[in-house]
C-alpha cells in the first residue's frame, strides 16, 4: 500500500514558506495560539488566509482537487507518538497535502501495520488519536524533504529523528469531505493509484 507521494504542484514554495514562517507563525506565537510547547498546532479554515485561498484555487483549477477545508501549521520539537490524524469527534483524516517549511532535514516519517488484535484508538478531545506502540509494527519509512508530499493520514504513523534545536514546521492541508488518499493521488498525479 502506498502511504505517501512526493509531488510537484507547480506552486511557489518560497512564497508559501515566507508567508507562514515570517507572518503566520510569529502571529501565532504572539497570540498564544499553540496547544503546548512540544507539538504546536494552529488550525484555520481555508478562507482565513489569502495565500491558502489562492492555493485552493490553483489546486482546484489545475488538478481538480476538492476545495481546501482547513490548514494546520505544526511546530514539532520532539518525536511524535504513533497516531492517526483526527479532529475530536470528526472522522480520522484520510489524507493530507503537506509542505515542510523548515526543520525537515534528517526527519523520518514512519508507517505501521496493525498487529493481530489491534484496537482502533478513539480520538481524544483535542483531536489526537494515539496508537498503542505494542499493537503496531513498522512497515514503511521515508526521509522527509522540502517537497510537497501527499500523505496517508488514516494509517498509524509518526515522525522521528527530529532536532530539538531546529524544530520541524509543517503546513498541512485538509480537504472538504475528507477524500481518500487514492482520490487525491489521482487528482494530483493525474493517474489512478496502481495496486
Amino acid at each position: 500500500m502506498l502511504n505517501y507521494s512526493f509531488l510537484n504542484i507547480n506552486y511557489n514554495d518560497k512564497l508559501v514558506r515566507n508567508h507562514f514562517l515570517k507572518i503566520v507563525l510569529p502571529n501565532a506565537f504572539q497570540n498564544k495560539m499553540f496547544e503546548n510547547s512540544n507539538v504546536l498546532a494552529v488550525k484555520h479554515s481555508a478562507t482565513q488566509d489569502p495565500l491558502i485561498e489562492h492555493l485552493n484555487q490553483h489546486l482546484m483549477s489545475n488538478f481538480g482537487t476538492p476545495p481546501i477545508s482547513a490548514y494546520c501549521l505544526f511546530y514539532f520539537t520532539a518525536p511524535l507518538p504513533i497516531h492517526l490524524d483526527g479532529h475530536g469527534n470528526l472522522p480520522v483524516t484520510r489524507a493530507n497535502l503537506n509542505l515542510p517549511l523548515s526543520g525537515w532535514e534528517g526527519n523520518l516519517m514512519n508507517y505501521y501495520t496493525e498487529n493481530p488484535g489491534y484496537v482502533t484508538p478513539k480520538a481524544l478531545p483535542n483531536g489526537r488519536t494515539f496508537c498503542d506502540p505494542n499493537q503496531v509494527t513498522l512497515c514503511d519509512q521515508f526521509e522527509t524533504t522540502d517537497d510537497w508530499v501527499l500523505v496517508r493520514a488514516d494509517r498509524p504513523h509518526n515522525i522521528t529523528n527530529m532536532d530539538f534545536n531546529n524544530p520541524r514546521i509543517t503546513l498541512s492541508i485538509k480537504f472538504k469531505d475528507n477524500p481518500s488518499f487514492e482520490h487525491l493521488y489521482k487528482c494530483l498525479v493525474g493517474e489512478p493509484l496502481s495496486v
